[in-house]
């Protein structure tokens, strides 16, 4: 009996170890609830002042957002605005090149044909053969202007032809003028 008694006695002051442990625990724990406790008032101005300020920067930003506004509107207007001017203008461009290279091909053309077919005449002819040469020249086409007020909705598109179209083309204006050539030698003779 005096063993149980002895087990008693260490589980109670085992026991009363555990429980001064844990009033000294709750004992700091309280402290620093304490030591927050007296700057929760400083921390309540802090989040109040802080809030006068937000309110403040919100006011702020909406007069500020009621001025500039429509000034923005403006401006954003205006930049479009000169955008479609821009794409008209390239639009244009892009026109006149077409027009540009239409006739650096054309005239291409006529300097070949021109050279083939002083080539092909007959040397010493003269001036008879320099008017003949004109008249196998091809004629050239005049491409449609548009009126000068007149604004087109959509630019132009020149004819595109194919790389063999072109081809054959030449090859036939070639021999129609190496064949006038001919004829014109052999009346001469």
């Amino acid at each position: 009996m005096i063993a149980v008694l002895a087990v008693l006695d260490v589980m109670l002051m085992v026991m009363l170890a555990a429980v001064a442990g844990l009033v000294l625990w709750l004992h700091f724990k309280i402290q620093d609830f304490q030591k927050d406790a007296k700057r929760l008032p400083q921390l309540s101005d802090t989040l109040v002042e802080n809030m006068v300020k937000a309110r403040a920067a919100l006011a702020q930003i909406m007069s500020t957002l009621e001025t500039t506004g429509p000034e923005m509107e403006a401006a954003t207007r205006k930049a479009q605005d000169a955008f479609q001017d821009v794409q008209y203008t390239v639009a244009r461009a892009e026109e006149v090149l077409n027009r540009l290279e239409t006739k650096v091909d054309q005239a291409k053309n006529i300097e070949e044909s021109m050279e083939e077919t002083r080539l092909a005449l007959p040397l010493g002819k003269g001036i008879s053969a320099r008017v003949e040469m004109k008249e196998t020249l091809p004629k050239v086409q005049k491409i449609p202007q548009p009126a000068k007020g007149a604004k087109s909705a959509s630019p132009a598109q020149p004819k595109k032809i194919s790389h063999i179209e072109l081809a054959e083309a030449q090859a036939r204006r070639r021999k129609s003028a190496g064949e006038k050539a001919l004829e014109q030698s052999v009346k001469g003779r």
